[in-house]
């Protein structure tokens, strides 16, 4: 009457199965994230001036904005001179860091 329980143990195939996915979800977790795998983050600027904007970013690119008009560039190109003066001066906002 008082058998003692008989727990099974899952084979070391089932565990090693099990783990393989745990491990896959988390890395498609940490992929998704901006972060992740060297994917550059993206900030919003905008133009505060009623006139046009042409702002030099990294690596010689050139970003044209209208007037109060908004745009997203990488990270990288927040580091450039021109926008640093820009932003010094005014003329340009940051809208997420």
């Amino acid at each position: 009457m008082n058998e003692p329980s008989k727990k099974e143990r899952p084979s070391s195939k089932d565990e090693s199965s099990s783990q393989a996915e745990s491990e896959a979800v988390e890395s498609t977790a940490e992929e998704s994230s901006p972060q992740a795998k060297g994917k550059p983050r993206k900030i919003e600027i905008m133009n505060k001036l009623q006139q046009p904007l042409m702002v030099t970013l990294a690596e010689g690119k050139s970003l044209y904005l209208g007037p109060r008009e908004s745009a997203t560039i990488a990270e990288k190109d927040l580091a450039s001179p021109v926008v640093q003066r820009m932003l010094s001066q005014r003329n340009l906002i940051v809208f997420s860091r």
